[in-house]
């Protein structure tokens, strides 16, 4: 998920399949992540999937991280991202 942040679009949704425990950091680690190509992908993930995070609110988590930690792991950025949802506020 946050590998290829520099090449996310600049607009739209992350999303995972239902069913995933969102309450815990493990649930998020071992959940497949989704971003729609096309506005016909959107509305049937729109359907079928849950929103996780919007694009943009990622990419501001992502760089907030960065610019506290010289070498974030994906774990450091899937936590702030965690403690973001939870708390509407940077971790850092």
């Amino acid at each position: 998920m946050t590998r290829h942040s520099d090449r996310l679009p600049s607009a739209g949704w992350i999303y995972i399949e239902t069913g995933i425990d969102t309450e815990s950091i493990e649930g998020l680690k071992r959940t497949q992540y989704y971003l729609a190509e096309n506005e016909s992908e959107e509305m049937a993930f729109d359907e079928h999937m849950i929103t996780f995070v919007e694009v943009l609110t990622l990419v501001d988590i992502t760089e907030n991280v960065k610019s506290r930690l010289a070498r974030p792991k994906e774990d450091d950025i899937l936590k702030a991202v965690y403690y973001f949802l939870g708390n509407n506020d940077f971790m850092y």
